[in-house]
C-alpha cells in the first residue's frame, strides 16, 4: 500500500516509503530471489542487498522476514494471500 498524502501526515518521515523503495518490495514479496528482483528492477544484485539491509536497520528488523512482518503490521505495504492453486506449494 502506498501513502496518500493525507496518510503521510500521520506516518513519522523516517517510516515513510519512497516509490522506489515501493518497487523494491513488491518485487520481494513475490518471493523471487535477490537475483531476479534486481533484474526486475534492472539495478545490480549487491544494490538490492544494500537496500534491503538499508530497510532492515532503519525499521530495527533483525532478518528481512520480520521486515516484511513489520511493513505489513504498519501498513506500509499490502501481502496478498495466494489463492489455492494459483502457485508453488
Amino acid at each position: 500500500m502506498k501513502l496518500d498524502i493525507d496518510e503521510a501526515d500521520d506516518v513519522p518521515l523516517a517510516l515513510a516509503l519512497s516509490e522506489e523503495e515501493h518497487r523494491l518490495l513488491a518485487e520481494l514479496l513475490t518471493g523471487r530471489s535477490d537475483h531476479r528482483v534486481a533484474f526486475h528492477l534492472d539495478t545490480s544484485d549487491r544494490t538490492v542487498r544494500r537496500r534491503v539491509s538499508d530497510l532492515m536497520r532503519r525499521f530495527g528488523a533483525p532478518n528481512r522476514f520480520t521486515l516484511g512482518v513489520m511493513l505489513g503490521q504498519l501498513g506500509l505495504v499490502r501481502i496478498r494471500q495466494r489463492r489455492p492453486g494459483s502457485g508453488a506449494a
